[in-house]
């Protein structure tokens, strides 16, 4: 019965679409029901929980989801959206504000968001923050899915690979093209499911200069610049002779601040 309402309600969305839309602030609101499914599909086991959205848009995912929720706070930049709220479900609290600072601060633990791409890294690590979220599915450009989903030693592996990698499950569970947005962006879409596996603390803080000072000479072997920075004289132990930094696992990265 709730699919068949999915699919009743996600229709005629770009209707709703009264206002210019702001290239600055990656306003691109998806509007294919079988992409917004992807979202829908992964909350299906969170059915009666709440949930918080980053970006509400014009509700195309806000007003799907809110068949499972039993509530859902969605955060909205753009005060010229405000007209939503008036076609939002009873269960769905309508919030002008910035959307980081919400998932910064938040207790509920379930996070959805189609996130604006110009802040997809800012909310990617404020979330790792909040030790409250326990589970996302968030919509981000393909790039960014690339990168924190990356193996040791692919291009695209770095630093939000690595401390993304250390605190949640990663799973990529939708491509959606860029055609399927409105305005179109000049990039593809993922669909990627955070699920937390560890709690942010203070060696995860350290982490962060860690992988800073690590990833600014990714190419280069691995015993040299780790000798830069950290002191540590044995290096042995750690077994990353004759590998680049680039070549290093999230692990062997956090065993340099355990030891």
């Amino acid at each position: 019965m709730e699919l068949k309402e999915f699919y009743s309600i996600c229709n005629n969305f770009e209707k709703r679409i009264k206002i210019k839309l702001i290239k600055r602030i990656s306003q691109h609101f998806l509007l294919d029901c079988n992409s917004i499914k992807f979202f829908y599909d992964q909350l299906l086991q969170f059915k009666n929980y709440d949930f918080l959205e980053v970006g509400t848009g014009i509700g195309s995912i806000t007003i799907p989801l809110s068949i499972l929720a039993k509530r859902i706070i969605t955060i909205e930049i753009d005060r010229r959206l405000s007209y939503v709220r008036n076609f939002l479900p009873h269960n769905v609290e309508f919030i002008i504000g910035d959307g980081a600072s919400f998932v910064d601060s938040t207790k509920i633990p379930i996070l959805v968001s189609n996130m604006p791409y110009n802040i997809t890294s800012k909310i990617l690590i404020t979330l790792a923050k909040n030790n409250n979220i326990k589970y996302a599915v968030l919509g981000m450009q393909k790039e960014v899915g690339k990168r924190i989903t990356a193996n040791p030693g692919e291009e695209s592996y770095g630093r939000l690979s690595i401390i993304i990698q250390l605190l949640f499950k990663t799973k990529i569970v939708g491509y959606i093209p860029s055609e399927k947005f409105f305005p179109k962006p000049k990039v593809d879409s993922l669909i990627i499911v955070l699920e937390r596996k560890d709690l942010w603390n203070e060696n995860f803080t350290k982490l962060e200069k860690l992988t800073s000072c690590l990833f600014s000479q990714r190419n280069k072997k691995a015993e040299k610049v780790i000798k830069t920075c950290i002191d540590k004289e044995n290096l042995i132990e750690f077994n990353v002779k004759g590998k680049r930094v680039k070549d290093l696992t999230p692990n062997e990265i956090l065993n340099l601040l355990n030891t």
